[in-house]
């Protein structure tokens, strides 16, 4: 098929090809597609189209985000076309030999078939045959004794002459000692613990937890410990632990005042709890194995819902903050490791189609030289190359939030934030928590007003207002006219404002 590009505006000004096709001719030619060739053309220059959207003139972004949007919906509606029209012109040229009396693609490879390699085995001892066995002579010859000339002693006068001894049957019979070999135990490998300012006082004090002799090194600032069996250490009370990563995380709360968190690799299941005071806590647990799992933390004040999206090839919770006159889309995004960069970028496409205010932040799981400095990965550059071509922002920060455990391994940085619809966001990371990867914090101002909501109430707390004012204002101040009065009454009203004033 024969393709022309069709010029996306009518202004005459600018030359045609600077201007993207028309998708409603694009998605005709398609439906006008005749055999799996026209159709694979027709792949083939919806691909060439797609990596020409950087160079093509849109009216703004949201324009070039709607566009590549759809242009790769129609590129994988062809692809699933193609793929049907094969199969059904493979099966009719199948139908097409069989009535011609050739042997069709399904018979050809019936016909080769893999004959596993026969192994050399040696033939089995048959069983022994006694009638095949060598017959012994039974002529016997002929012996003579040459020492009959000798005296020889009567044997019975020469035991009469020794002394009766009884043998000790227990030690003739003893049978002789097996040697046992001595099994060889390999060490266990040792153990490396990070960031040990005192290695004396530390190792001192897990000797005294194991009840056992350990020997330690310095390689750095990481203390590898030797002959240190499997040890398991029971807290006082089994929510001790708990408590000091809920008390982590609280006091990073109250020191940075996030207005929404996300968080990845949760480990939670259905059956535990997790609630933080003021905020509205949503939830997507991994049920089929263990790891995983996304959940989003709001602040009560912000007017929000929960919506739901199925995706395939990653996990995200997702909820809606609802403005004055726009909503804004904000995903707690998680890729695994196992899942596919494809799966992954049709899971994108489904986020954020129809939803022109959409901000995903969270664990990709990918590298790239833009966003990592420590180079590419696998699957990062198709990441790279969809966001470009369909406009979204990738916003990551110049530090690594993963710190890996083994010296060898590079830091990197698999945490950052796809958007569209937003500007002027910033990216931190912050060296805080207890987790091999840091936290983020991103900060944006939306386009539109957002509301509050309406079921939020303040309560005063009133042992605070009496102590500040106890010491603010001085108790059994001295009047002696009219004037102390009104100067005493004045001051307390005074006082009494500002103590009511919000922080």
């Amino acid at each position: 098929m024969d393709f022309e590009p069709d010029s996306y505006h009518s202004d005459a000004a600018s030359p045609a090809s600077l201007y993207p096709p028309n998708l409603d001719d694009l998605y005709d030619k398609l439906k006008n597609a005749k055999g799996s060739l026209e159709v694979l053309s027709v792949c083939s220059f919806l691909d060439c189209k797609i990596n020409d959207l950087p160079i093509y003139v849109f009216a703004d972004a949201a324009e070039r985000n709607q566009y590549g949007t759809d242009i790769y919906t129609i590129l994988n509606e062809a692809r699933s076309l193609y793929r049907a029209t094969k199969l059904n012109e493979r099966e009719a040229d199948d139908n097409i030999f069989k009535n011609w009396g050739f042997p069709s693609e399904k018979d050809d490879s019936l016909d080769f078939k893999t004959v596993s390699r026969k192994t050399r085995r040696k033939s089995p001892t048959p069983p022994h045959d006694a009638s095949s066995a060598k017959k012994q002579p039974t002529d016997q010859p002929t012996c003579q004794n040459k020492y009959s000339s000798l005296s020889v002693e009567d044997p019975q006068k020469m035991m009469n002459n020794l002394a009766p001894t009884t043998p000790t049957w227990s030690k003739l019979m003893t049978p002789p000692r097996a040697s046992i070999p001595k099994q060889y135990i390999r060490p266990p490998p040792p153990n490396t613990i990070d960031n040990v300012d005192q290695s004396g006082q530390f190792l001192k004090k897990l000797q005294e937890l194991t009840n056992s002799k350990l020997s330690g090194r310095m390689v750095g600032k990481s203390l590898r410990v030797y002959k240190m069996q499997a040890f398991t250490y029971q807290l006082k009370e089994d929510k001790e632990f708990k408590g000091i990563l809920r008390e982590k995380l609280l006091h990073f709360i109250e020191t940075n005042n996030p207005d929404i968190i996300a968080l990845q690799e949760t480990f939670l299941k259905p059956s535990h709890t997790f609630n933080i005071a003021n905020f509205s806590t949503y939830r997507n647990d991994r049920t089929s194995c263990r790891g995983g799992g996304t959940a989003i933390i709001i602040k009560n004040s912000i007017r929000h819902h929960t919506i739901d999206i199925v995706t395939h090839g990653s996990e995200q919770t997702t909820i809606t903050i609802e403005g004055s006159t726009h909503n804004l889309t904000i995903l707690s995004f998680y890729k695994p490791l196992s899942a596919s960069t494809p799966r992954l970028i049709n899971d994108l496409l489904k986020i954020f189609r129809n939803r022109p205010r959409c901000f995903i932040l969270g664990d990709f799981n990918l590298k790239h030289k833009s966003w990592n400095p420590t180079g590419n990965g696998p699957g990062g550059t198709q990441l790279f190359n969809f966001a470009r071509n369909c406009g979204f922002c990738i916003s990551s920060q110049a530090d690594p939030t993963r710190i890996p455990h083994h010296h060898n391994a590079r830091p990197s940085v698999i945490d950052f934030a796809m958007s569209s619809g937003l500007s002027n966001i910033t990216a931190e990371t912050m060296f805080d928590l207890s987790s091999d990867q840091n936290p983020v914090l991103y900060t944006f101002t939306p386009d539109f007003n957002f509301s509050y909501s309406h079921n939020c109430f303040t309560f005063t707390n009133w042992n605070k207002f009496q102590l500040l004012l106890h010491s603010s204002v001085p108790g059994n101040p001295s009047i002696n006219n009219e004037d102390d009065i009104d100067f005493t009454v004045s001051n307390l009203t005074e006082k009494n404002s500002r103590l009511h004033q919000p922080e």
